[in-house]
Formats: C-alpha cells, sequence, structure tokens
C-alpha cells in the first residue's frame, strides 16, 4: 500500500485497510474472508538455560557467528513436516555460536548438542496470532 507522504496513519490502521481491501475482494470473487485471530497452538520453543554458553565472540569464524532466528530457520528447514512452529524464547538479539552443521532433522540429537550451549528445545503451548480464512456464507455483499 502506498499513502501520502506525511500520513499520519499508524501501522495498525494500516494493516487494518489492508485487511479489509482484501476481504472485500475475495469475498465478492471466492467467497473467502481473512482475520488475525489468537489461537493456542503447540510449538516448539528454544529454551535459553544458560545465555553465556552461546554469545558469539569478535574472532569467531563467518560461519558459527549467526543470529538465532537463522539458526531456528534452518531448523525449520530440515523440519518442514513438524505440524508446529518454532520460536525463539531466548530474549537474546546477538549473534550465537552454535557449532552444529549437521543433523538437523532429528530434534533429539539437537537438543544433545544443544546442551552444550545453554539451549534445548521443548515443546510448549503457545498463543499466537495466526490468519485464519473462513468461507463467508453470503458473499453478495
Amino acid at each position: 500500500l502506498k499513502f501520502p507522504e506525511g500520513s499520519t496513519m499508524s501501522p495498525i490502521d494500516i494493516q487494518k485497510v489492508m485487511q479489509r481491501d482484501l476481504n472485500n475482494f475475495f469475498t465478492s470473487y471466492i467467497g473467502l474472508s481473512g482475520s488475525i485471530q489468537k489461537r493456542n497452538l503447540k510449538c516448539l520453543v528454544l529454551k535459553n538455560l544458560n545465555p553465556a554458553a552461546y554469545k558469539a565472540s569478535e574472532d569467531e569464524s563467518m560461519g558459527s557467528n549467526k543470529s538465532i532466528q537463522s539458526f531456528i530457520r534452518q531448523v525449520a528447514y530440515q523440519n518442514k513436516d513438524l505440524g508446529m512452529p518454532i520460536i525463539d524464547a531466548t530474549d537474546y538479539s546477538g549473534n550465537i555460536n552454535l557449532n552444529i552443521k549437521d543433523g538437523l532433522d532429528d530434534l533429539e540429537k539437537v537438543n544433545e548438542k544443544l546442551e552444550n550451549y545453554g539451549l534445548q528445545f521443548v515443546e510448549k503451548d503457545m498463543e499466537l496470532e495466526v490468519v485464519v480464512i473462513s468461507e463467508v456464507k453470503d458473499n453478495s455483499l
């Protein structure tokens, strides 16, 4: 969406306009509507057990000096059929040093390796915002 320069609309208001426009279009043409709702979902959560164990230092090679999000993306890619979101609950925003290059598709083995770094994946129910697509009964709006 493009708004005039100097627009006073907040990002939340812009999202609402975009959602309304998308719903108007899809309701009219294919009878579907979308909304953002909070749902309780089973998640795989990366927990921080010892923050000092994995922080990156200046002299680390580029291969291991990466963000936690980068590591989580690699794990998610290797576990596409997991059926649950992977959440970072470490509260750490810097880079990390993890020497875990293979076997990311075996979460039990990943957790064994993560113990050395003070990290652990655990399953946990969490309330997350998700996009819900539903059929509109009367699309003559």
